[in-house]
């Protein structure tokens, strides 16, 4: 089933939120951070923080995995029941708002 323009821009929105809030966390630049996902630019990442586009599935996991490590390194105790609700906000975008994406990240 094909997402509507509405359900595009709140998944949109909601990435945006995530890319930022995992970027801030983790001390990058939007250029350094771009560097990181190896992507071209860091046109690609102020357009995924302004929700203008998503990230593609392979990049999007890639920046899952460095709030990963950087979250065990910290040693986060609810680590995998925070992975486990933010893939399920991002696969369910309807049912999810941008405070249940910063409250889990």
């Amino acid at each position: 089933m094909q997402k509507t323009d509405e359900e595009k821009e709140h998944f949109n929105k909601l990435v945006g939120v995530f890319v930022q809030t995992v970027r801030v966390k983790l001390g990058m630049s939007q250029q350094t951070f771009a560097a990181e996902l190896n992507i071209a630019g860091l046109t690609s990442v102020s357009r995924w923080e302004r929700s203008e586009t998503a990230p593609s599935a392979p990049v999007l996991l890639r920046i899952m995995g460095l709030w990963i490590a950087y979250e065990q390194a910290q040693e986060t105790q609810d680590l995998p029941a925070r992975v486990i609700q933010l893939i399920c906000h991002l696969a369910n975008p309807a049912a999810a708002e941008e405070r249940h994406i910063r409250g889990l990240i």
